[in-house]
């Protein structure tokens, strides 16, 4: 019975290959550690400048991507503040989005901490309403009157009891002089 003596040559020399054993993996192509040390044509020496090259062109492509994922990130988070904000003055302003047509911009609402201040928002509403006093609700004047109140005339006719069929209108019913 013969066994194998564990190769205790210096690491500087390489073991000769076993031919009886079955192939390994060092065999299928996966490099040594003796191979990463030695420049091929493809990958610059460690260290070299052609090396530390490649390493800010792969630290610059990260910092890219993380670049871009942060600024779409920032925009989302605004536009979830933004919709807070109007939520703040829904039934306040006939347009929510107002606020921010004619008020400060969104960092101006926002607490130290980054989040929005509804006592920011109301004096931004404030402000708002005190200088377009048409944007309020409670100003009275609607944005437009409803459909329903509308007639061919183009003028609201309050004193209808039933809105008018198309019937009516293609007849010429109630038609004035």
């Amino acid at each position: 019975m013969t066994t194998k003596r564990k190769n205790t040559a210096p690491e500087d020399t390489v073991p000769e290959p076993d031919t009886d054993a079955a192939p390994t993996e060092n065999a299928t192509g996966d490099e040594s550690p003796a191979a990463e040390a030695e420049p091929t044509e493809d990958k610059p020496t460690p260290r070299s400048l052609e090396w530390w090259k490649a390493k800010a062109r792969e630290h610059q492509t990260t910092i890219d991507t993380l670049t871009a994922e942060r600024d779409a990130l920032q925009a989302r988070l605004d536009t979830v503040q933004q919709r807070e904000a109007e939520a703040l003055v829904t039934g306040k302003l006939h347009d929510p989005a107002d606020l921010f047509r004619f008020g400060p911009p969104l960092a101006e609402l926002l607490d130290e901490d980054g989040n929005v201040s509804a006592e920011l928002v109301d004096a931004a509403l404030a402000a708002v309403v005190a200088e377009h006093p048409h944007l309020s609700v409670r100003h009275g004047i609607s944005p437009a009157a409803p459909a329903s109140m509308v007639t061919s005339r183009d003028v609201p006719d309050r004193e209808a009891k039933q809105p008018r069929t198309f019937q009516e209108l293609l007849r010429g019913a109630g038609r004035t002089g």
